[in-house]
């Protein structure tokens, strides 16, 4: 048996994978795709920013998700459509998606269903980055969110205590949406 046979299976993994490929998108696809990404993220996040600024204990949340929706999306919608800094404007919305995702996540959301909102970032990065680099930033936010999971959560008095096969399940269904 030779090298190449034993490279096969593997070179097909990779390209089922997408982590051979190519950039995938070019501009013009690109900022079609950021420009549909954060015009959703905003007319959702507002909403969800001024309803979580009213409910007693989600104040920190309704900030976040309004600081993000002005100083990410809404800047990352405006250099998608004059088709500058795509790169930029793609991480600005990943950014805004962890933060928002990050701190559901830290304070469950209300009545503990806004850390469910996490399973959509592997979803959200694959659009952007498309296979390759979607699979990079799904494996970023994995870690981050096991990091808050199992290191992080003991020295944040505020954040909302799981138990650890709470943590353990949400990790494993996060890697199965990735």
């Amino acid at each position: 048996m030779e090298l190449t046979d034993l490279m096969r299976p593997i070179r097909a993994v990779s390209h089922v994978l997408g982590t051979s490929n190519d950039e995938l998108f070019d501009p013009d696809e690109r900022s079609r795709q950021i420009q549909l990404t954060a015009s959703i993220g905003a007319v959702v996040g507002l909403p969800f920013a001024f309803h979580n600024l009213l409910v007693s204990g989600l104040i920190g949340v309704g900030l976040t998700e309004l600081l993000a929706v002005f100083l990410l999306i809404l800047p990352a919608l405006l250099l998608a459509r004059r088709r500058m800094a795509l790169d930029l404007a793609e991480s600005m919305v990943l950014l805004a998606a962890v933060a928002i995702f990050d701190v559901l996540i830290i304070y469950r959301g209300v009545q503990g269903t806004g850390l469910f909102w996490g399973f959509l970032f592997p979803f959200v990065a694959f659009f952007l980055k498309g296979q390759r680099r979607g699979w990079r930033y799904s494996a970023g936010y994995i870690v981050l969110v096991a990091m808050h999971f199992f290191v992080l959560r003991p020295y944040l008095s505020f954040a909302y205590e799981y138990s650890t096969s709470f943590g353990v399940h949400y990790l494993e269904v996060l890697c199965g949406f990735t």
